[in-house]
């Protein structure tokens, strides 16, 4: 082959028998209608003729500056190996054999295809551009029965550049555009359609911008595939403006499935593994994605990637203000990944609340919190970073994140206050207050300065709880009870009824994953069991008795990692364990990494991309000396970086199990704004992203001109996007 597909996770695009080919008709109702007819329509092969006057020619190649022009429908292909060539099809067909039909030779400048038909032979492709190619332009064509409709077979030494591609229509493909280490290239007004596994498929690309192009009807080719309809992997600043991808492996075809499908796609180069960074897609549309395994089903994907084995980022030890404290009860990420809140008790003495600023290698404490003497504080961030609640002895109050003030105070024997990931409202378990008949949960409002109740609830025959946790979707309230044995509730919000109950759960702590699955719902126990919880019969089933002696679990914002920490073959571990019900009720341990203290307490929280798990633990000081806070941070994943999403609609994802709307995790990953859903079948709503959360969906603002968007003033730097967020 002369052009290039390096991407090793699609090396098995060439292994599987390619799909029956499409006609004509199939695809022209959803562009230019007649003018595609016209071209496509009964051209038989003749002889060829140019201006120079050749006929008959298997292969033609232009090795000077000239204009070549097709005067009817040719067998034949082409190379060009000079600068200076316009080759004008003229309204014919060239149709070939030959890899490729078309060739545009390496570091050849200035090179025009233009106006007609290019048809291949299955396995072929269209047109190939070699490296340290520059200012090729494409316009008006139509590239069919092609394995790839374009390749630009750049190399990151010898990119190509500064091309252009209006117009044209690439179908019955396996991948229409792939582009390799090509550079300040421009699509405008192409549409791809009927291609088996991707319709724009980018790698190592820098400075790229695609208005107005269409992916429809993308994959699949064969069974077990990845298909997207546009894909931007381990490049820079590349922006997607009012495109659509639409039917992404939609098809009732049983034989034929994608393992994983995409709208839009932003992940990791496979020559080092570089991730897509600063990348955009604004005022886009997404409809009708299928994909046949659990949460792989994605109207927008800002991919991240599980390390080979977890790396250590830096430790720091501070001396704590007390001698008699107790082990570190709770920790908190910021939704941004800048700040880090850990909760330390102290029985005989103060308490404290311990904020530290992250920066990507090292933190630091820039507030201590004094709260009085507690056993068992617990702090959490609001979704949107803004705010941070600390509840102890009964007592919620709330913080402002920006200079730590604070804001609010509410007695009532609370427990563990929990943000709703819907405006500011909290939900807390209630510590017994002497009958059944009293209240067992309450859910607060922040309005002001003042925390307001809206609802007191009572749980038939239970006398406070230990701990909450609230669905994704706000629609349930998991509640573990103080009874022995313990009991677990799943409460229904909208009638603020127990929908199900776990009884003897052996847990004090159970945590939803973040993924809505067909309706279903999942959650891990501290006792590292996970269940499954249907609303429509309303029953709960185990899925896996999964490990003994594990913390609080924490779930990856995709729903397909858990991270916790345990008690194994005598010391502290962290594992990371994928989840995936579908093929395996069991989590499966992707990653461990080992605490160098066995004697200590600890506790542990994921960063919100998933990329950084941070361990802290209490070290006893000795005789007189200060207690010291032992921290941590450990690498478990990569992501894309400082990536904006906008304007964008998601509408029919659907996956075997679950599909998401959009997901994202790295550094400013702007998801804002007029984020409309529709008919998500099986899917979450939800946007799962570092730092949005739901009242977002419903932002409406004016979509951003296209003459708004030069990249150097598309910097995060909205309302939902900090400039110094770190992930």
């Amino acid at each position: 082959m002369k052009y290039k597909i390096s991407l090793a996770i699609f090396a098995t695009l060439f292994l599987f028998s390619f799909p029956t080919k499409i006609s004509s008709e199939q695809c022209v109702d959803f562009t230019r209608g007649n003018q595609v007819k016209a071209l496509l329509s009964s051209m038989e092969p003749a002889a060829w003729m140019v201006n120079d006057g050749k006929e008959g020619a298997s292969q033609h190649i232009v090795n000077a500056g000239s204009s070549v022009q097709l005067l009817e429908n040719v067998n034949a292909s082409i190379r060009i190996s000079a600068d200076n060539v316009t080759v004008d099809l003229n309204g014919f067909k060239i149709k070939s054999s030959d890899n490729p039909v078309i060739q545009i030779d390496i570091g050849v400048k200035n090179t025009v295809v233009k106006n007609g038909s290019i048809e291949g032979d299955g396995g072929n492709a269209g047109i190939a551009i070699g490296k340290a190619a520059r200012a090729v332009i494409l316009e008006n064509l139509i590239i069919s029965n092609v394995d790839v409709g374009m390749a630009f077979n750049g190399t990151e030494p010898n990119p190509i550049e500064c091309c252009k591609v209006t117009d044209c229509l690439i179908m019955d493909c396996d991948v229409a555009v792939v582009m390799v280490a090509a550079n300040k290239c421009v699509f405008e007004d192409c549409q791809v359609c009927e291609c088996g596994y991707f319709g724009f498929l980018l790698e190592a690309c820098m400075y790229n911008k695609f208005i107005q192009c269409k992916a429809i009807k993308v994959g699949p080719a064969d069974i077990a595939i990845n298909a997207a309809g546009f894909a931007s992997l381990g490049g820079k600043d590349n922006l997607f403006y009012e495109c659509m991808a639409e039917g992404v492996c939609k098809t009732e075809n049983t034989s034929r499935w994608c393992t994983k499908a995409m709208g839009f796609w932003f992940g990791f180069d496979s020559f080092s593994l570089a991730p897509e960074t600063e990348s955009k897609i604004i005022n886009c549309f997404v409809d009708s994605i299928k994909a046949a395994s659990f949460s792989n089903a994605f109207g927008v994907n800002l991919d991240v990637r599980l390390l080979a084995a977890a790396e250590q980022v830096g430790t720091a030890d501070f001396n704590l203000p007390g001698n008699e404290l107790g082990p570190v009860t709770s920790v908190s990420w910021s939704p941004q990944g800048t700040h880090i809140a850990v909760a330390i008790p102290g029985t005989g003495e103060e308490s404290f609340i311990k904020v530290y600023q992250f920066n990507g290698s090292t933190w630091g404490e820039i507030y201590n919190i004094p709260l009085g003497p507690s056993s068992a504080p617990f702090v959490e961030f609001s979704p949107d970073g803004q705010l941070l609640a600390v509840t102890y002895d009964g007592i919620i109050k709330i913080y402002r994140v920006s200079d730590f003030t604070e804001l609010a105070t509410r007695s009532g024997e609370f427990v563990g206050a929990k943000w709703f990931h819907c405006g500011r409202m909290l939900a807390a378990a209630k510590v017994s207050t002497g009958t059944v008949t009293d209240p067992d949960l309450t859910v607060l409002v922040l309005e002001g300065d003042k925390l307001i109740t809206i609802k007191d609830v009572a749980i038939p025959g239970v006398n406070g709880g230990y701990a909450l946790d609230i669905s994704p979707d706000d629609k349930y309230i998991i509640f573990a009870d103080r009874e022995s044995p313990i009991n677990l509730h799943i409460i229904e919000v909208a009638s603020w009824t127990v929908a199900a109950v776990l009884p003897s759960a052996g847990a004090a702590v159970a945590v939803f994953n973040p993924v809505v699955c067909c309706g279903k719902y999942y959650f891990a126990l501290n006792s590292g069991r996970f269940y499954e919880f249907d609303p429509a019969s309303k029953t709960i089933s185990l899925l896996s008795y999964g490990m003994t002696n594990v913390g609080t679990p924490i779930w990856f914002p995709n729903g397909k990692y858990v991270v916790y920490k345990t008690f194994a073959d005598g010391q502290n571990q962290v594992f990371v364990d994928e989840f995936n019900p579908e093929e395996n009720p069991s989590p499966v341990l992707k990653l461990s990494y080992s605490i160098t203290r066995d004697d200590v307490v600890i506790v542990i929280d994921v960063s919100p991309c998933g990329r950084y798990v941070f361990i802290a633990y209490k070290e006893d000081g000795e005789e007189e000396d200060p207690d010291i806070l032992s921290t941590e941070v450990i690498s478990v994943g990569k992501t894309v970086a400082q990536c904006v999403v906008e304007n964008t609609r998601v509408a029919n994802v659907k996956g075997g199990m679950c599909g998401i709307g959009i997901i994202g995790g790295g550094s400013c990953n702007l998801i804002d704004a007029n984020l409309l859903y529709g008919n998500c079948i099986n899917a979450s709503k939800g946007v799962f992203n570092t730092f949005c959360d739901y009242r977002y969906a419903n932002t409406h603002h004016k979509p951003q001109p296209l003459e708004n968007l030069s990249f150097s003033n598309l910097a995060c730097s909205s309302q939902t996007c900090c400039s110094n967020t770190v992930c």
